[in-house]
C-alpha cells in the first residue's frame, strides 16, 4: 500500500480508450443474444468501500510514529542519488507539478493553506539542510 499518491505521468501517449460496447454474437435458432449490461452511475447516497482509505491512513500513522526512521530513509535515498546509484529517474522526493487538490481559483481558506504548505516544501527542498 503506497503512502502517497503515484507520481504524475507527463508522457505524450494518448490515454487508452475503452470499448463502449461488446460483441453480441449468437447463432440463429441455437442461442439467444446476450443482453446489453446496464451501466449504473453511483449516486451521492450510495455507500462506498473505505478499505483503501483506511489502509492509507494506517500507513500514514505508522510513518508519523517512526519519524526518525523515515528521516534516515530519506537521507539514504538522497545519498544514493548524489552518488548516482539510484535506479530511478527522479531527482527529487517531491511529486512534480501542483499539489493534489489544488484549484485554479481558490474559494476556501484551505486552498490558501495548501498553496502555502506546498511553497514551504519546495523552498525547503531547494535549501541544503544537511
Amino acid at each position: 500500500m503506497p503512502l502517497l499518491d503515484p507520481r504524475k505521468r507527463f508522457d505524450v501517449r494518448p490515454k487508452r480508450r475503452r470499448a463502449k460496447s461488446f460483441p453480441r454474437i449468437c447463432v440463429i435458432g441455437v442461442s439467444e443474444p446476450r443482453p446489453i449490461p446496464e451501466i449504473r452511475i453511483p449516486t451521492p447516497d450510495d455507500e462506498i468501500d473505505a478499505t483503501r482509505l483506511c489502509r492509507r491512513l494506517a500507513a500514514l500513522k505508522r510513518a508519523l510514529d517512526d519519524l526518525d526512521g523515515q528521516a534516515r530513509r530519506l537521507a539514504r535515498w538522497k545519498a544514493k542519488r548524489d552518488l548516482g546509484l539510484n535506479r530511478t529517474k527522479y531527482f527529487s522526493p517531491m511529486r512534480p507539478g501542483w499539489p493534489p487538490g489544488r484549484r485554479k481559483r481558490p474559494f476556501h481558506a484551505v486552498d490558501d493553506i495548501l498553496a502555502e504548505c506546498h511553497a514551504l516544501a519546495l523552498d525547503l527542498e531547494r535549501r541544503d539542510t544537511s
